[in-house]
């Protein structure tokens, strides 16, 4: 008698599948870029408010303006780099047969 615990097996993806995993994928990208963009918008914003607070002698105001637009810039190159890379898509896995 063969003992059939020790033999393994492909699996195998169908292209439905994949199909899903791609349009997850997208969303995923979509999402990091749209957050991007946000983030962008409010180091802008706070940077021009910093610029204002100093002009009228607020100094205190304007670095924690400018520390939140540090903040956010750092933040928006950070998700920026998580847009570009590519997740594994598709691992072929072995899994025993029991």
């Amino acid at each position: 008698m063969i003992n059939n615990n020790n033999k393994k097996e492909n699996t195998m993806i169908t292209a439905q599948h994949y199909n899903k995993l791609r349009e997850q994928e997208d969303k995923i990208k979509k999402f990091y870029s749209n957050v991007s963009v946000g983030f962008g918008v409010v180091g802008l914003l706070a940077m021009v408010s910093a610029v204002g607070a100093i002009e009228a002698d607020h100094y205190l105001f304007a670095a924690s303006v400018a520390s939140l637009g540090i903040f956010s810039f750092v933040t928006t190159l950070y998700t920026q780099e998580l847009s570009k890379i590519q997740p594994i898509v598709i691992e072929v896995v072995e899994k025993e047969v029991k």
